[in-house]
């Protein structure tokens, strides 16, 4: 998510405007240098830096959506933020 050359890349998938329930999960197995920050459509949803025994953290968070694409981006403060795999369930 983070790459040098595009810091503020937004992931989006298409969804009908309403309430959604988003889990995040987020980490790395090599690698411990990251501080996962990351928002679906603002929200800050993972808040978690990675530990030799939690490898991998995660969020969730209730979103609302109200122009068809839920957004997945970079929240203030992260840093080599890497998204394993989320769950989107409409409410």
């Amino acid at each position: 998510m983070q790459w040098p050359s595009n810091r503020d890349a937004i992931w989006e998938i298409a969804v009908p405007n309403g309430t959604y329930s988003v889990r995040i999960i987020a980490g790395d197995p090599n690698y411990l240098d990251s501080i996962h920050r990351i928002s679906a459509e603002g929200v800050l949803v993972v808040n978690a830096a990675p530990t030799s025994t939690a490898r991998w953290v995660d969020g969730t968070g209730t979103i609302q959506v109200s122009d068809g694409r839920l957004s997945i981006a970079n929240y203030s403060g992260a840093s080599n933020n890497k998204i394993c795999f989320l769950e989107v369930t409409r409410r």
